[in-house]
């Protein structure tokens, strides 16, 4: 067993999981950010094996497929659904509703 010190430990290393060490360090860059995860970045975990192709971030821009306004509809029950229900829809709706409001 290897014991290593750090500010912030971050479980994973799918998008979410990679996202958040890169705001810690954007936040301070001298914090020791560590992740830990059990595959190789970018070749496994969610976002890496995700089961659909809407599960990318791409449903919620108008000019990718599915398209439309409503398209980041299918990125929200994907994130639900696929997780197996048990998040918080609200929470899933989120991201995309918010990407919609800055363009």
């Amino acid at each position: 067993m290897k014991i290593l010190d750090c500010d912030i430990l971050v479980v994973g290393g799918g998008g979410a999981a990679l996202r958040a060490a890169i705001a810690a360090k954007e936040y301070n860059k001298d914090l020791r950010v560590l992740i830990a995860t059990k595959g190789k970045l970018g070749k496994s975990g969610v976002t890496a094996t995700a089961c659909s192709d809407r599960m990318a971030f791409h449903a919620t821009l108008d000019h990718t497929e599915p398209g439309g306004p409503g398209s980041w509809r299918y990125h929200a029950d994907d994130i639900y659904r696929i997780g197996g229900k048990v998040s918080d829809y609200k929470l899933a709706e989120g991201p995309g509703q918010k990407r919609k409001r800055r363009l």
